[in-house]
């Protein structure tokens, strides 16, 4: 993944500037086009007993070990840094943040040779960074909204969290549900299966940016329901999500590296430096 990045920024603005412009004005979109193929694959492989037994675990680790770090990182850097705290907790919060492109291809590795099979760790962490990361870029966004002199109620902001939790699952759930329902109606090839359920996805994820709903969860409640619901059908196209994640996973850290401003990056060493 690291030499993945090296190459975008290689290839990006800031090296031999190889990279077609029109790809990099929709990088957000194809980078969360990938990030929907890994996490539609990751829960195609959950079932009802896995998600029982895992449930409070990741209820608890969701929220500690984040919140923690965060303000560990906020104390430290206030007396190191010698910053504001909110500026201390925009930087704790994107430190704890954690990627599920990172972090769910690894863990779906670990279950294909069977490591931490028995209590299920790479399961619980799978469902960690997507709440995780629900939480974190939450509390983020109020602290943002504070420096930024808007009235940004905590408390509310807080409630919230859970209420886009709950949302984004019922609705992810739903449309699930309605996916199995068409396709024991109708007779779909799976690849068509998989380009439909991805485009769906695709337009619920887009939500976010109008709605307060967890789309992640949302995501990966749709698989989850599938896999009850039509569980030969959801191994299939599983199948099909694994030999796209072949190609996708290229994209997001290609992608972000090419989007690096390197000579950006050699000012803040240089300000750090001084």
């Amino acid at each position: 993944m690291t030499g993945l990045a090296s190459l975008g920024i290689a290839s990006g603005r800031g090296g031999m500037n190889l990279i077609d412009p029109s790809l990099l004005s929709i990088s957000d979109e194809v980078r969360l086009l990938a990030l929907i193929v890994i996490l539609m694959r990751a829960v195609l492989g959950l079932n009802r007993r896995i998600i029982k037994k895992i449930g409070p675990l990741v209820l608890r680790l969701s929220f500690l070990p984040s919140l923690f770090e965060d303000f560990s990182i906020m104390v430290m850097a206030h007396f190191f840094l010698n910053l504001s705290l909110i500026l201390d907790g925009m930087l704790g919060f994107i430190i704890a943040a954690v990627s599920p492109a990172v972090v769910v291809p690894e863990m779906l590795r670990l279950k294909e040779r069977d490591f931490g099979k028995r209590n299920e760790i790479p399961s619980t962490i799978l469902a960690i960074a997507s709440i995780d990361n629900i939480v974190v870029i939450t509390l983020f966004t109020v602290f943002l909204g504070i420096e930024g002199g808007q009235d940004v109620s905590i408390g509310m902001s807080l409630l919230m969290v859970p209420i886009e939790i709950i949302l984004g699952i019922s609705l992810g759930a739903t449309i699930g549900f309605l996916f199995s329902l068409l396709f024991k109606r109708f007779h779909i090839g799976d690849t068509k299966k998989v380009l439909f359920a991805l485009s769906i996805a695709f337009v619920f994820q887009k939500l976010e940016e109008v709605l307060a709903v967890a789309t992640l969860l949302g995501v990966m409640a749709t698989g989850f329901v599938l896999r009850e619901r039509l569980p030969v059908a959801a191994d299939r196209i599983a199948r099909k999500m694994e030999r796209i994640w072949v190609v996708a996973e290229i994209f997001p850290f290609v992608l972000v590296g090419a989007s690096d401003n390197v000579s950006a990056i050699g000012d803040s060493w240089l300000m750090v430096c001084l």
